[in-house]
């Protein structure tokens, strides 16, 4: 008799370097962030990748802003996007982009929160689906999170330390 195939959720795994990411100083044109190292699907087998963050603000210098989250993946075999000024999206890490365009081109906007200017606040942005994010049936060989924000003043850091969380869950799909 044949089977059924089903979800099968993997385990969550962490993205964020916390560390790195509490130094991230605010940027009112979104083009000074923070990025993952990349992430290839093949070593997951996953049909896709649920995004779960959590990020709580800084105590100091606070303003009403965005938490932005974009998505990058590999434009060719082994070639990355055309689009940094300063950075390495191979190492992970804080990242400048060339400019507004290259941004907006090159990568995905994937999710986004608004922000008060409330100390220490804690702001959880919705779970979304990589493909669905980015149109795709299947996510990407290769792909990776930028993380940027506005939430702080001039260019102090936003964040807390140690309090963000990005993490990915694998969907697979299982034979049953």
């Amino acid at each position: 008799m044949p089977g059924d195939i089903q979800k099968k959720y993997g385990t969550w795994v962490d993205l964020s370097s916390s560390g790195t990411m509490a130094s991230l100083a605010a940027e009112q044109t979104w083009l000074s962030g923070w990025a993952t190292a990349p992430i290839n699907s093949a070593s997951y087998t996953a049909l896709d990748f649920l995004i779960a963050q959590e990020y709580t603000t800084s105590s100091l210098n606070r303003q009403i802003g965005e938490i932005r989250n974009y998505v990058y993946t590999r434009t060719g075999a082994s070639t990355w996007p055309n689009i940094l000024s300063s950075g390495n999206f191979p190492n992970g890490g804080a990242i400048t982009l060339t400019s507004k365009e290259a941004r907006d081109n090159g990568m995905i906007r994937a999710s986004y929160i608004s922000a008060n200017a409330t100390a220490s606040a804690i702001f959880a942005l919705p779970v979304f689906s990589l493909c669905n994010a980015g149109g795709w049936t299947l996510p990407p060989e290769y792909w990776g999170m930028y993380i940027t924000h506005n939430v702080s003043t001039s260019t102090n850091a936003g964040f807390s330390s140690g309090a963000q969380t990005l993490n990915m869950l694998p969907v697979f799909a299982q034979y049953t």
